[in-house]
C-alpha cells in the first residue's frame, strides 16, 4: 500500500472508524471506499432504520494497523497512544492463512475500545493542520482529489485495454479475497476506489506541483503550440509517478480526458488573459465526474 499524502493525526480516545472516516473524507472519498483497503467478512451493528449504529467500531490485525499507520502518515506507536481499540487483537483476522493480509472485523466499541467517540472532522482538521499541504498552493484539498480521483478513475476504465497492466488486476484479485471468479464486472465496480486509492494519492500530489505545471507548459510548446505526441515530457513523468513508465503514450493519446482538461487550463492561462475562473484548472466538469460505486 503507497502511503497516504495527506497526514492524518489521531484525536485521543478517538474510535479507529472515526480515523478511518476522517482520512476518506479528507481525499474527498467515502468512507466505505477506503475501509475496503482491509479485507473484512463481518458487517457493522446497524440500527432498525438501516443506519451504522454510532458505537461500530474497527478493530484490526497487525498487517491492518501498519496499512492504517502508513496512510495515515503517522507512527503506529502514535496510533497506539491515542487510539482505545488499535492494539485489540480479534484472533478471527490474527491467525490462520490470511494473517499476513490487511484485515478489520466490526466490534461494538463498548467491548473494545471502553469510552471513545467520532472526531469532528473541521476540529481536527483546524487541530492538527492536516489541510495545509494543497491549502498552501491555494487549493483545497477535496478539489485536489476530486481531480486527482476523475483522472484515475478514467484510467481504470481503460485499464482493461492495456496489457502491460499488472498491478490493478492483483489489486483487485487481492481486495476480493482470491474471488473474482466470475464476477469481474462486479468487482471492478465495488473495489475501484479502493484499487486506485494509491495512484488517486499519487496524482494528487503530482499536480500540485509547479514542477509538474512547468513540464505541462513545456510539453505544449509554450508560447508556440504544439500538437501532443508520444514524447511529452509531462505524461511521461506522470506516468513515472505512478510506478508505469510506459503510460506516458497512452496518456498523451487520450484527448478527452479530466487530465488534458486540467493541462489544457493551465498552459491557456499562461498564453493568454481571460475572465475570471476560466484559468481555474481544479474545476471539474460535471461530465468528467466519474460514477460513484456503490457501498
Amino acid at each position: 500500500m503507497t502511503a497516504g499524502v495527506l497526514r492524518t493525526v489521531p484525536l485521543a480516545g478517538e474510535l479507529t472508524a472515526s480515523l478511518i472516516s476522517r482520512v476518506a473524507a479528507g481525499y474527498g472519498l467515502a468512507a466505505g471506499s477506503v475501509l475496503r483497503l482491509w479485507t473484512c467478512r463481518n458487517s457493522p451493528v446497524r440500527h432498525d432504520g438501516g443506519g451504522v449504529r454510532a458505537d461500530a467500531e474497527v478493530v484490526l490485525n497487525e498487517a491492518g494497523r501498519g496499512a492504517l499507520a502508513e496512510l495515515c502518515g503517522v507512527e503506529a506507536a502514535v496510533l497506539a497512544r491515542a487510539l482505545p481499540a488499535f492494539t485489540v487483537d480479534d484472533p478471527k483476522i490474527s491467525t490462520g492463512r490470511e494473517a499476513a493480509l490487511a484485515q478489520a472485523r466490526w466490534r461494538a466499541a463498548g467491548t473494545v475500545a471502553g469510552e471513545a467517540a467520532f472526531g469532528c472532522r473541521l476540529c481536527t482538521a483546524r487541530r492538527t493542520g492536516q489541510a495545509l499541504r494543497a491549502v498552501r498552493a491555494g487549493v483545497e484539498p477535496e478539489q485536489a482529489f476530486a481531480v486527482a480521483h476523475a483522472v484515475v478513475a478514467r484510467w481504470w476504465e481503460q485499464a482493461l485495454y492495456w496489457e502491460q497492466e499488472k498491478v490493478w488486476p492483483w489489486r483487485l484479485h487481492q481486495l476480493a479475497g482470491g474471488r473474482v471468479g466470475s464476477r469481474l464486472e462486479w468487482w471492478r465496480i465495488v473495489g475501484q476506489d479502493a484499487a486506485i486509492f494509491p495512484e488517486v494519492a499519487a496524482v494528487a500530489q503530482a499536480l500540485l506541483e509547479p514542477a509538474m505545471a512547468e513540464l505541462a507548459w513545456r510539453a505544449s510548446g509554450g508560447m508556440r503550440p504544439r500538437a501532443r505526441g508520444d514524447d511529452d515530457v509531462f505524461c511521461h513523468r506522470l506516468g513515472e509517478r505512478v510506478g508505469r513508465t510506459w503510460l506516458g503514450p497512452e496518456l498523451a493519446a487520450d484527448h478527452r480526458s479530466p487530465l488534458n482538461d486540467f493541462t489544457g487550463v493551465i498552459v491557456r492561462a499562461r498564453r493568454e488573459a481571460g475572465p475570471p475562473g476560466w484559468g481555474d484548472p481544479w474545476r471539474l466538469k460535471r461530465e468528467q465526474q466519474p460514477a460513484t460505486p456503490p457501498h
